[in-house]
């Protein structure tokens, strides 16, 4: 039997479903290409399955409409 390499803790609470999400099962996703890491674009719109998504804030130097983060606020 193989060990779980992420154990949960003991009596931890099972979340609660609000609801919040309920909309979403069969929405589309806007046709929106992204760059990818290869060089080429990703059409979110023409993925098909389950995916996983990991979007990272472009960092540049000089970039007039990236401001750097004041306290309690994000940059952007």
């Amino acid at each position: 039997m193989q060990r779980d390499p992420f154990p949960l803790p003991a009596g931890l609470p099972v979340p609660l479903d609000d609801g919040a999400a309920a909309h979403l099962p069969g929405a589309t996703l806007p046709p929106l290409a992204l760059p990818s890491t290869n060089g080429g674009t990703v059409a979110l719109a023409q993925l098909a399955g389950w995916w996983v998504l990991y979007l990272y804030r472009k960092r540049q130097r000089g970039c007039i409409l990236c401001r750097p983060a004041k306290a309690g606020k994000l940059g952007g």
